[in-house]
């Protein structure tokens, strides 16, 4: 068998043997179906980075916020039949 990118990256036979399946399924080789996934991980990563950083500004700005307590209720109901809406922020810091 012919040596690819896959055989140098540190992961476990069964995610190698995985990987390759993708790789071939969608007619791709090991290293573009890497390529591909890496670049997907990155854009996460940055879409993330990008709300998080601005939730931390929205909070230093002061609110407004939900109580803590009405978030738990809110979150309570999740999966359920009685799903709520999340709670109006009412608390300003």
């Amino acid at each position: 068998m012919t040596k690819t990118v896959l055989d140098d990256l540190p992961l476990n036979k069964a995610t190698k043997s995985r990987l390759r399946a993708l790789a071939r399924a969608g007619q791709k080789s090991d290293a573009d179906l890497l390529a591909a996934a890496a670049e997907e991980y990155v854009a996460d990563a940055d879409y993330v980075a990008k709300m998080i950083k601005e939730r931390e500004i929205e909070a230093d700005s002061g609110g407004p916020f939900a109580s803590n307590e009405a978030v738990k209720e809110w979150l309570s109901t999740w999966g359920t039949e009685e799903s709520k809406e999340a709670p109006p922020p009412t608390i300003r810091t």
